[in-house]
């Protein structure tokens, strides 16, 4: 049951088969505008996570790779990341959720030994 409610949460930022993100609704900026629709903001503010698609979504820029920090793999491929900027109870809160994301989301042992889950 728990995997099915993960799936679900995990489905609202991924690209459905006509290659719109659910999580934006009908916000055409981010759905569409090239330099918003690869990336996954979780507030109205400065993202505490970001989820891209793959690997060749990630900008080349290397101000912004010091940014993002290392990546998390979401699901196989997805990669994820929370920026060296969230710091604090925030930084802690974004781990728990990125944590709870990989363990529901890849079950492989792999996935498993790399974040231990709580469950």
């Amino acid at each position: 049951m728990s995997r099915e409610i993960a799936n679900r949460l995990t489905r609202i930022f991924l690209r459905d088969k006509s290659g719109r993100r659910p999580v934006y609704g009908g916000t055409e900026k981010f759905q569409t505008d090239p330099y918003w629709k690869d990336y996954v903001l979780l507030s109205d503010s400065a993202p505490e996570m970001l989820i891209l698609d793959s690997q060749m979504d990630l900008p080349e820029e290397p101000a912004i790779h010091n940014q993002l920090g290392k990546a998390e793999l979401l699901c196989g491929h997805h990669p994820a990341f929370i920026p060296t900027s969230v710091s604090g109870e925030l930084r802690e809160a974004s781990e728990m959720y990125l944590r709870s994301l990989v363990c529901h989301c890849d079950p492989t042992p792999a996935a498993q030994s790399a974040r231990p889950c709580t469950r």
